[in-house]
């Protein structure tokens, strides 16, 4: 009984220094995303609110403008949206579809930056945008 009382206390010591070094990482890919500036190509991943306002999820963004508090950004996902979805090149190797949604985001929600999109990519998300 001992022994296993010792035990889960060890397991719960174990379960908050990973969530210790979780939040280090996480607040480390924070700070280089605001240090980094963005460019109208960049892809950035961040917290973006559902339609409804339910909640967020994190997700690939095309940043299309950015001020010093936030980016305004198209939210990529795997599956193809509604209304005009268009196929985007983020590098990985998978499907991702670019939505006819423009978010804004506060610099806070940025978790890290993926990289950029080709050209012909940035220039289909620019003209998506001007259709929504």
């Amino acid at each position: 009984m001992r022994h296993r009382r010792g035990h889960e206390a060890l397991r719960d010591a174990h379960r908050v220094l990973r969530a210790a070094e979780k939040e280090l990482r996480r607040a480390r890919t924070v700070e280089s995303a605001h240090v980094a500036g963005f460019e109208a190509d960049t892809v950035v991943r961040a917290r973006v609110p559902f339609a409804d306002g339910t909640g967020e999820k994190v997700r690939p963004v095309v940043v299309v403008d950015a001020t010093r508090h936030g980016i305004c950004g198209v939210p990529v996902g795997s599956r193809r949206g509604p209304g005009g979805s268009i196929e985007v090149d983020l590098g990985t190797g998978r499907r991702s579809w670019a939505r006819p949604t423009v978010v804004r985001i506060d610099r806070a929600d940025v978790v890290g930056v993926i990289g950029a999109l080709p050209e012909r990519d940035t220039a289909a998300v620019v003209a998506l945008t001007r259709a929504a």
